[in-house]
């Protein structure tokens, strides 16, 4: 199973909208957000994306009092899935772990449970590998900070990480 992986997207909608579109081309069946989305326009352009995604709070959308409004926009799409400040869930017998902020999702795959711990915050592009499990940051997808907005795409039957690199 392909998942689509991404994170700090802050309201780059047109970067956001090439990511679902290139995870859809892909045949990625589980798109995943692992926080910043930071405004509600964001839930309907996740919501052109094929298969479920889910999706998890990052630092910005609590300080931007958007937390009820995408809540509600959430709740009209049946494949958009909220689990708040972390998913830790089985998906097609991998074992997910997400968590905004690094820490936690360090933590998290230290304990050796999952088969995959994500998180995003600090902008930068990040993969580590051990026995078969992965660690994984997507970097950002907005760009900001590297100038090179990115996502991944995670392939679970032949254990591969692919970076994509999208245009600005």
């Amino acid at each position: 199973m392909k998942f689509a992986i991404v994170s700090d997207s802050h309201d780059r909608w047109d970067l956001l909208e090439q990511a679902v579109a290139r995870a859809n081309e892909a045949g990625c069946e589980v798109l995943l957000h692992a926080g910043d989305l930071v405004e509600p326009e964001g839930v309907a352009v996740l919501a052109k994306f094929i298969g479920d995604v889910f999706f998890v709070w990052g630092n910005n959308e609590p300080n931007h009092d958007f937390v009820e409004i995408i809540t509600k926009k959430i709740a009209e799409h049946e494949r958009i899935h909220l689990a708040d400040g972390t998913l830790d869930k089985s998906i097609a017998g991998v074992r997910i772990f997400m968590n905004h902020y690094p820490e936690v999702a360090q933590a998290a795959y230290g304990l050796g449970i999952h088969d995959l711990v994500i998180h995003g915050h600090n902008h930068e592009y990040h993969v580590e590998q051990n026995n078969g499990r992965f660690l994984i940051n997507p970097g950002e997808l907005c760009g900001r900070k590297t100038g090179i907005p990115t996502f991944v795409i995670f392939d679970s039957v032949d254990k591969s990480v692919e970076r994509i690199e999208l245009a600005l």
